[in-house]
């Protein structure tokens, strides 16, 4: 369970940097702009509430990554904690899956063909050295 430990200092020494979370508030804002960008190429710019909301929300939270960003402290620590767990058990997967496919196929194909030897940069001698004639 140390690794849990481990997960979580690392989380709270990246959210607490004050680089991080104005970076994670730019990210959300860039969301909420490009929510704001899509409603207006598929409905034109009505200014509907969608598009109020999410023009207002990224000009506030505009202010507030400038002013205040310890604010996305929390979301930030969320955030992290489980990007860092998707990415444990992703790792895990992804290696475990690269491991099926290319090397069980390679022995597999080895055990066909009857190859016992895979081969090394040594060479095998055949003949046994007689060492009474050596003298």
């Amino acid at each position: 369970m140390s690794w849990i430990k481990d997960t979580l200092e690392t989380v709270h020494q990246n959210s607490n940097a004050k680089r991080k979370q104005r970076q994670f508030g730019g990210l959300i804002i860039a969301f909420l702009l490009l929510l704001f960008f899509v409603s207006v190429y598929k409905e034109g710019l009505i200014l509907n509430s969608k598009q109020l909301y999410t023009a207002i929300g990224s000009v506030i939270l505009l202010i507030v990554v400038f002013l205040i960003p310890v604010v996305f402290y929390p979301f930030l620590f969320i955030w992290l904690f489980i990007g860092n767990i998707l990415g444990e058990i992703s790792s895990f997967i992804i290696l475990g899956i690269v491991y099926y496919l290319l090397l069980s196929p390679i022995t597999l194909l080895l055990k066909i063909t009857n190859k016992k030897k895979v081969i090394t940069g040594w060479v095998d001698k055949k003949e046994s050295i007689d060492y009474e004639k050596l003298y």
